[in-house]
């Protein structure tokens, strides 16, 4: 979704997606990229980067996992090292 998009569906002021996203970003949970629209024209969407959440509560205690996908790069370089240790 665009930013614009995020706004609307969330009903929550731009400005606030916009520091919102950046903070997802940063923590590597989205990802932006740039969709050219037909007539040249272009915007920033923003995509999940997550493949899965895990909340566990025991006695009272939260633990919560994030496990975010893998582009190429970082898949090849887990398998390298992976194959380097062995």
């Amino acid at each position: 979704m665009s930013a614009k998009e995020l706004s609307e569906e969330c009903d929550v002021a731009l400005s606030t997606i916009y520091r919102r996203v950046e903070d997802m970003i940063d923590q590597g949970l989205l990802v932006e990229r740039t969709q050219i629209e037909p007539d040249g024209s272009h915007h920033s969407v923003y995509e999940a980067n997550v493949d899965h959440l895990s909340v566990d509560i025991d006695d009272g205690a939260i633990d919560v996992s994030v496990h975010v996908r893998e582009d190429a790069a970082q898949r090849f370089s887990r398998i390298w090292n992976d194959i380097r240790e062995q």
